[in-house]
């Protein structure tokens, strides 16, 4: 049997502010977005 998942609330869009974004994630409306991938360690010896 499929357990179906309780119907969620319509929330705005994320690009449609940051701030709604990180209360509804709070909320456990939205799932958090993903972190960014860390940028490689720049070497000054390669040009």
């Amino acid at each position: 049997m499929v357990e179906v998942p309780e119907p969620r609330p319509v929330v705005p869009r994320r690009d449609e502010g940051a701030a709604d974004v990180g209360t509804l994630v709070e909320l456990g409306w939205v799932e958090p977005p993903p972190e960014p991938a860390p940028l490689p360690p720049v070497d000054p010896d390669v040009s």
